[in-house]
């Protein structure tokens, strides 16, 4: 019957999330040793932290919302980590194909923003 129809599909459930998130934990290693912090805070006068402090605690929580979570981050960090492993130089891999590499190449970049240009003005009513 219909118990026993869903007990099947219970016992036929992945035993990991489905989703991003071993790409969000590779990519949560390669942003906490890579980026730098903006800027710091105190709590209290006695503990100090950086503005990272709310991407580790939004990852915290989306970890441990389920336990299927857990799988998938471990070995997105994982990956992380291996990817910075100096001896393996994955980041200096050539993973484009030259054909794309050179028609990409072939379009002049985007203009990037400066740090000593100033913000664009509001547009005037």
């Amino acid at each position: 019957g219909a118990a026993g129809a869903a007990a099947a599909t219970l016992a036929d459930a992945p035993r990991f999330a489905p989703g991003p998130y071993g790409t969000l934990f590779a990519l949560l290693t390669l942003f906490a040793v890579d980026v730098p912090a903006a800027y710091t805070f105190r709590v209290a006068h006695l503990v100090t932290f950086t503005d990272k402090l709310f991407v580790y605690i939004a990852a915290l929580q989306l970890l441990l919302t389920n336990p299927k979570n857990l799988l998938p981050a471990l070995s997105g960090t994982l990956t992380g980590l291996v990817y910075l492993v100096p001896h393996l130089a994955l980041p200096h891999l050539d993973l484009i194909p030259s054909r794309l590499a050179a028609l990409l190449g072939s379009h002049p970049p985007l203009p990037r923003p400066s740090a000593s240009s100033s913000p664009p003005s509001p547009p005037s009513d």
